[in-house]
C-alpha cells in the first residue's frame, strides 16, 4: 500500500495517527473506543485461557505423579 491508499478509502480510520504525523487522518474517535474495549475483553479471555490451560497441566501432571 502506497502512502495515499488510506486516503483514497471510503471509510474513516479506526485508530488515530501519530502525534507528529504532518497531514493528520481523520478518524472516529467513538469507533476507536469500542475497538479498544473488544479487543481488551478477548486479551482478558486469552489471558484466562492461558491461566487456565496451566492448571490443567499442573493437575495432570499431579494426578500423574501419584
Amino acid at each position: 500500500m502506497g502512502s495515499g491508499a488510506r486516503s483514497n478509502r471510503k471509510f474513516p480510520g479506526t485508530s488515530p495517527c501519530r502525534i507528529n504525523r504532518k497531514p493528520k487522518i481523520v478518524y472516529d474517535k467513538a469507533r476507536y473506543q469500542d475497538r479498544h474495549l473488544v479487543e481488551n475483553a478477548f486479551f482478558r479471555i486469552m489471558d484466562w485461557q492461558r491461566g487456565a490451560t496451566g492448571y490443567i497441566k499442573l493437575a495432570l501432571a499431579i494426578l500423574i505423579a501419584f
